[in-house]
């Protein structure tokens, strides 16, 4: 199944990243092969480097809203805004590009993770395990506008 959004009505969660990653610059457009499949990225765009060696690519225009520099320690950041994410019982896709043609693929277990509206992806079970914690706010940017009844 492919999953689009998601919303706490669904069961997602409020989660803050709580690791440091290191991040370099493109200077090309290029594919980067991540855990879950090709990821397209332009010159200028971040590209991140985890705890288990994984690797993916930030829009610069996101990677500026979402990470800071850590003080004192040259290429590491540290995510600033909370995540709305889910564990998925069952193998799963999220669409990565606008067009719909790009798709990450999670397996059973892992999570699917939205950073705002329109933008997911997938977090192996064991590194999400050892990257994130539950937070007690939830941005709207990730949620969308409020339903009207």
């Amino acid at each position: 199944p492919i999953i689009s959004k998601l919303s706490i009505d669904s069961g997602a969660l409020s989660f803050v990243k709580t690791v440091e990653v290191y991040v370099s610059f493109a200077t090309t457009d290029g594919l980067l092969q991540t855990l879950e499949g090709k990821v397209p990225y332009r010159v200028g765009d971040a590209l991140l480097l985890g705890i288990q060696g994984e690797q993916w690519p930030v829009e610069r225009n996101q990677f500026d809203d979402w990470y800071r520099p850590v003080e004192g320690k040259a290429g590491w950041y540290v995510k600033v805004k909370s995540v709305l994410a889910m564990q998925i019982p069952y193998a799963f896709r999220v669409p990565v590009t606008a067009d719909g043609l790009v798709f990450l693929t999670g397996k059973a277990g892992d999570w699917a993770v939205q950073t705002a509206i329109g933008h997911l992806s997938v977090v192996d079970k064991f590194i999400f395990a050892q990257s994130y914690r539950p937070s007690l706010s939830v941005r709207t940017e990730i949620l969308g506008p409020p339903a009207v009844c």
